[in-house]
Parts: C-alpha cells; sequence; structure tokens
C-alpha cells in the first residue's frame, strides 16, 4: 500500500509498505536504488539480513515460526521456507552464498514449554551454516522485543531495544 508523508525534509513524498519482494523484483533497475530501508519488529520473531558487500545488495526476511510441518501453505512465515526464499531472491540477483554475510536479530524469549524465539534463532544458525554463510553479527534472546532498520544499500542494521 502507499500512504502520503508529510515531513520537514520532503514534502508530498509517499511512503510505500512492502509485504513481500514481488514488488521490488518488477521494478526498474533504476528505480530500485529508491526503496532501501526495510522495517521489522521482532519479539520471538527473526529476522534474517544478508549482504553482498561486492555486489553492494542486501535482502532481508522475518518469520514467526521455526519449521513448515507439510500442512497447508508453505509460506515464509515459517523459517525454513523464508529463508530459502531470501536465499533464491539474493540468487536472482547475482549474489552467491560465499560472497554473503548475514546479521541475525530476534527470538525474544518467552516463558512456555515451546521456546519458539530460540528455535527460531537456531533454525536461522543451523541453515545459514548450511549455506556457507557467515554470521557477522547478531542481538538475539533476551526478554526484550527489537525494532530491526535495515538499509539495504548499505548492509547497515540500526536496532533499537524495548522491555514488553
Amino acid at each position: 500500500s502507499v500512504r502520503p508523508v508529510e515531513s520537514d525534509a520532503v514534502k508530498g513524498a509517499r511512503l510505500l509498505l512492502v509485504h513481500d519482494m514481488s514488488y521490488i523484483e518488477r521494478r526498474s533497475k533504476e528505480t530500485r536504488r529508491y526503496l532501501f530501508y526495510f522495517f521489522v519488529v521482532l519479539g520471538t520473531c527473526v529476522a534474517v539480513c544478508l549482504w553482498d558487500a561486492d555486489r553492494q545488495a542486501g535482502g532481508i526476511n522475518h518469520y514467526i515460526l521455526p519449521l513448515w510441518d507439510g500442512r497447508g501453505l508453505a509460506t515464509p512465515r515459517f523459517g525454513d521456507i523464508a529463508i530459502a526464499r531470501l536465499l533464491e531472491g539474493m540468487a536472482r540477483v547475482g549474489c552467491h552464498p560465499e560472497s554473503l554475510t548475514a546479521k541475525l536479530f530476534g527470538g525474544k524469549i518467552c516463558l512456555g514449554v515451546y521456546d519458539t524465539g530460540g528455535r527460531n534463532v537456531e533454525l536461522a544458525r543451523e541453515q545459514l551454516q548450511a549455506a556457507g554463510i557467515t554470521v557477522a553479527a547478531e542481538d538475539v534472546g533476551g526478554n526484550f522485543g527489537r525494532r530491526v532498520a535495515f538499509d539495504t544499500t548499505t548492509g547497515v542494521v540500526r536496532l533499537k531495544r524495548w522491555l514488553g
């Protein structure tokens, strides 16, 4: 969806909320450089940020549950599906796993029988290691949520924590 945005710096700008990568892939090469910040709010969810310094390309996902159990749709709300699709998207723009670095965020610990946050983090680490991708940084676990802003043109991540 597109919403008007007013600020002192930019009058009449528009904010584009992107729900999947298909919009970005269909854009022209000239306009792709304008959409470069992705914001994600995380509790037990995990976000995986991938960066290729050689190609100056980045991608991000975030997922709710670690594994798709084969029932229903295989959507990126499951970590195994989300990470595979992120890797496929990076490959489509010419990135190779050996040139990628990863940053992991999220996985808040919640009391209960099933540690969803911990399992989400564990899955990300396992899948990235299996793909030969180095985890360069992470901020995971703990009893707080996070807001992550990822600049896909520089690979820089801005993180804000909050209790709750």
